[in-house]
């Protein structure tokens, strides 16, 4: 507009020098807005799109978790089931002290077990006294004469004779020779002086 004043005030000539001279202003944020409203429509859509994504995956893995949450309590509550109405008496014990014993004889460089035990009587009480019982069945414990699991740990050094001694002996030397399995008589002492006799299947974790 102002180009087309000055033209006619001034004459067609005179205003070709002008047209360098004129304001072109920028176009302004509304406008600049409008340009790229198709990429913020778009963005916006792939935005929202994506979030969806990602809270469908996340319920779905949720429920995935809560899925084998229950299958695995239900599996250990079958497996426990399965060990306390057992129909032979079951413990689990803990070796683990009495393995990190044996491991640090062999750096020593004691090669023959059996000969370090006879050199060293009071070995096989120390070693025997590292064990710890950390569960037990109903039968274990009425065949030790205990009501708990905690005082089947706590008695159970009372209930060695010297036959169960020979028989911890054999286990101890199963350990030291990597054998996971064992079988063997065993004689033992229950909380109440009875002297009983079994045939034991020791197996370990090695």
């Amino acid at each position: 507009q102002m180009a087309g004043s000055i033209r006619g005030y001034l004459g067609e000539g005179d205003t070709a020098r002008l047209e360098g001279m004129l304001y072109d202003p920028a176009p302004g944020w509304a406008e600049r807005l409008r340009g790229h409203a198709p990429l913020l429509v778009w963005g916006s859509l792939i935005a929202l799109g994506l979030a969806g994504a990602v809270l469908f995956t996340n319920r779905r893995l949720q429920r995935i978790v809560e899925r084998r949450t229950r299958e695995l309590r239900e599996a250990q509550r079958r497996q426990r089931e399965i060990f306390e109405q057992a129909p032979a008496p079951i413990t689990h014990n803990d070796y683990s002290a009495v393995v990190s014993r044996l491991n640090a004889l062999r750096a020593r460089g004691v090669t023959d077990l059996p000969a370090e035990l006879s050199a060293r009587p009071a070995l096989l009480d120390e070693l025997c006294a590292l064990v710890r019982v950390t569960d037990g069945n109903r039968l274990a414990l009425a065949a030790g004469g205990v009501d708990s699991v905690a005082e089947l740990d706590r008695r159970r050094l009372a209930m060695h004779t010297p036959a169960s001694k020979e028989t911890f002996r054999q286990e101890l030397q199963a350990i030291w020779d990597n054998r996971p399995e064992l079988r063997q008589e065993k004689t033992y002492e229950t909380a109440g002086g009875k002297i009983r006799h079994g045939l034991i299947s020791w197996s370990a974790q090695l």
